[in-house]
């Protein structure tokens, strides 16, 4: 009896371990700035400027309190698409952050749709990746000519 007692009791404790390390943080630990340049590779960038804080508050809406870093580049010329972001947020913040990039592409395909000059902008944007692994995102929009495939690749390999 008091065999089935101190394994029962051992079993709870082994089982209680797992569910712990089952509920610890997801993912590994990315360099978002090693990151940004694996990606860029695939994703070349005409006269790239920095995302700042009033991009990510303004332009897409997002919360600066649910982010813990970020790094990226977005196209300086008009008419022209090409951006790169790599987030990391903060716990619990992933997908509402993942949702307001995937609108930010959406909104950025709206914007382009205005003006028939720059049609082949407009379809990169619609095309937009925003891809997450644990607390980290990357958007990627392609410049012009850029095939998705490349971006795939890229993205995929730098968050293995």
């Amino acid at each position: 009896m008091m065999m089935k007692k101190t394994f029962s009791i051992l079993l709870c404790f082994c089982l209680f371990t797992v569910l712990m390390v089952g509920c610890g943080k997801s993912g590994a630990d990315y360099d978002i700035n090693k990151v940004l340049s694996d990606v860029e590779a695939a994703t070349p960038i005409a006269n790239p400027l920095d995302f700042n804080d009033d991009d990510l508050i303004y332009d897409m809406t997002i919360d600066k309190a649910m982010i813990d870093s970020y790094v990226g580049h977005r196209t300086g010329v008009n008419g022209a698409s090409g951006a790169v972001l790599v987030v990391k947020t903060v716990d619990g913040n992933v997908d509402t952050v993942k949702a307001q990039l995937e609108a930010y592409c959406k909104s950025t395909a709206a914007f382009l749709a205005n003006y028939p000059e720059f049609a082949a902008a407009q379809k990169q944007a619609e095309q937009g990746r925003v891809v997450a692994k644990g607390n980290y995102l990357v958007l990627a929009i392609a410049g012009e000519g850029t095939d998705y495939a490349a971006v795939d690749t890229a993205i995929e390999g730098a968050l293995k």
